[in-house]
Parts: C-alpha cells; structure tokens; sequence
C-alpha cells in the first residue's frame, strides 16, 4: 500500500489545509508524494454565496503545479449550519481572476470569471453554467 501523501510547509487554519487538501486531490497528486507548500499561495475570498448568511469560500490555488496559461485552479467552499465548509463539486474552472457578483441565480450569487464581460456563471441548480450576456 503506497505511503500517505505528505504535506510540509503548510501553515493557518484547518480549513485552509482541508482547502489544500481538495486541490491536492483534484490535481492528482500520487500517493506518496512530498509536496512543500512554501511556494504555494492560497487566495481566499469570504463572501455570502448562497444567501444564508454564512460565509463561504471562494478560493484560488496560485502556484507552479496549479496554474497554466489559463489561469490557476480555483473552488467553492459552502459553509454548512454546522461551520464545516464542503466544495461545490463541480466547480472545476481554471481562472486568472473571478468576481462575485451581486446578482441571484436560483439562491446562488452570479460570478464573472477573468473580466469577461460578455459572460458569466449561473447556478442551475447543481453547479455553475456559463452564459453570454
């Protein structure tokens, strides 16, 4: 059985490590493999997504192994009654920059990714859809 995947150089809150973690396995990482986070930098922005009066998370992974021409990975986290934050599962965009809307899709804040004006994400119910304005 392959060793646990280890992590050196990460430092704050367990959420920032669980934020980490969701990369990680997104990336695809093997297990086993050493990862020094000391040239990763995490973006966060705390923003009321789904209207419930919680904070939630909008993060973005900047670093060598998360970013391309594209942009760099980034991810939702929905904080539930209880504090614990979960991903939006299928929030799977590369971006250079996004913006929280103050609009409403179905309950969910409206979000612009890389400037682009002439579009923007929508909820439909189970995850972000892109629509031309």
């Amino acid at each position: 059985m392959p060793a646990a995947l280890i992590l050196s150089g990460i430092s704050g809150t367990q959420t920032e490590a669980k934020i980490i973690q969701h990369f990680i396995d997104r990336i695809g990482v093997p297990q086993g493999s050493k990862i020094d986070f000391k040239d990763f930098h995490l973006n966060t922005q705390y923003v009321d997504i789904n209207n419930d009066d919680r904070k939630d998370i909008v993060a973005v992974l900047e670093s060598d192994i998360s970013c391309g021409n594209a942009g760099c990975m980034s991810s939702i986290f929905l904080q539930s009654e209880t504090g614990s934050f979960d991903a939006i599962e299928n929030f799977f965009y590369t971006i250079q920059t996004i913006e929280v809307l103050d609009t409403y899709t179905q309950n969910m804040r409206d979000l612009r990714i890389n400037n682009d004006t002439t579009s923007r994400l929508l909820w439909d119910g189970t995850g972000y859809i892109l629509e031309r304005i």
